[in-house]
């Protein structure tokens, strides 16, 4: 006979962690780091998705939005092509000036 008292926790909580060995650590339970092992090792097995066409593609998005993500970027580049165009040495300057006080270095 079941006992009555039984807190049914393994139907609210899917791993260990709560409970109070692990509650004020930073350390996982057994079950979630088996999980993070299992997800870096599937990560080391994966293709690399450096490239701009394997993440489109890993996203499941068609040629369609490809050719659309090249139409932005080239406006983009084009955009701001005119824009430096336009500009002045002392606009150049000004603006090294300013990046260089908010810490990024220059154009």
């Amino acid at each position: 006979m079941p006992n009555s008292t039984t807190n049914h926790e393994h139907e609210h909580f899917p791993c260990e962690c709560h409970r109070p060995e692990y509650a004020y650590d930073d350390r996982p339970c057994p079950s979630c780091e088996e999980q993070q092992e299992r997800e870096r090792e599937a990560k080391r097995e994966a293709k690399p998705t450096g490239s701009r066409e394997n993440r489109w593609e890993i996203a499941g998005y068609g040629e369609e939005r490809k050719a659309q993500d090249d139409a932005e970027r080239d406006a983009d580049n084009q955009a701001f092509s005119d824009a430096a165009s336009r500009m002045s040495r002392e606009d150049w300057d000004a603006d090294n000036d300013w990046l260089a006080s908010a810490g990024w270095g220059e154009m």
